[in-house]
Parts: C-alpha cells; structure tokens; sequence
C-alpha cells in the first residue's frame, strides 16, 4: 500500500459517503453531482435465489437526479456503509469499489438491503462515480 493508493482509497470511500448523505439529505441535485456528465447509475433487483432483472439504467446527471427525486419522495431514508472495498487501476485514475448499503426507510420502518458496485474516474475535481450498479437485495419489514 502506497500513500497514494490510501488517499484515492480514502477519498473514494468519501465519494460513497457522500452520496448517501445527500440521499439522506434528500438533496437529489447534490447525488446527481457526484457522478461524470455522462456517468451511468443501474438500479438492479437481485433477490437472494430470486430472478435478476434490471429496474432502471439512467444516464447522465439530469436522468439521475431525476431518479433520486423520485426515490426519496416517498419519505426520509437512513443509509448506512459497510463492507468497502476498493482496487485501484494502473495509472491511478480509475478505480472499483464495492460496498453494501443498508437504509431504514420511514414511515413504514422497513428495512433494505442492497449492494454497489462502482467504477470510479478522477477528475480536477476529485473522484466521480463513472459507473454505479445497484442491486437491491431485499425488502423487510
């Protein structure tokens, strides 16, 4: 580990928070600012056992504000980060991170789970989501 790798590596870890914070926040502009002009959000249901299918492929940050306005109309989400892992690529300007997601959602209380998996860009800046997969896991009560 070089202390480049740990600053991209802390800095991605940053990016990921932050865009549950602003989920959090409910400020879908400020999501949508976290990911290149032309980056791509999948939004995945993957249940355990279950059939895989895709729920949505938004490009661009209009199309994902768009998105996060919409999913965070139905009321307040509490996310929470776990399991980060990241790979820095050669040349040290893009980079993969996963992570799981868990959110409690109101008013119901219920509870969801799901995992990212990111390609990250730098850029003048700092990192950017280029590519983020969402795969909603489950849904309970």
């Amino acid at each position: 580990m070089t202390p480049a790798w740990a600053a991209a590596r802390a800095a991605a870890e940053e990016l990921i928070h932050r865009y549950a914070d602003a989920v959090r926040r409910r400020d879908a502009a400020a999501a949508a600012e976290l990911f290149l002009a032309d980056g791509v959000f999948e939004i995945h249901d993957e249940p355990p056992g279950g059939e895989a299918r895709l729920r949505a492929r938004l490009s661009g940050r209009a199309e994902i504000q768009t998105y996060v306005e919409r999913s965070i109309a139905a009321g307040p989400v509490a996310p929470c980060i776990a399991n980060f892992t990241f790979d820095l690529a050669q040349g040290g300007d893009e980079a993969r991170a996963r992570c799981l997601m868990t959110a409690i959602l109101w008013p119901d209380g219920a509870r969801l789970v799901g995992a990212y998996d990111d390609r990250l860009a730098r850029t003048p800046d700092g990192w950017r989501f280029a590519r983020r997969r969402y795969a909603i896991l489950g849904r309970f009560p």
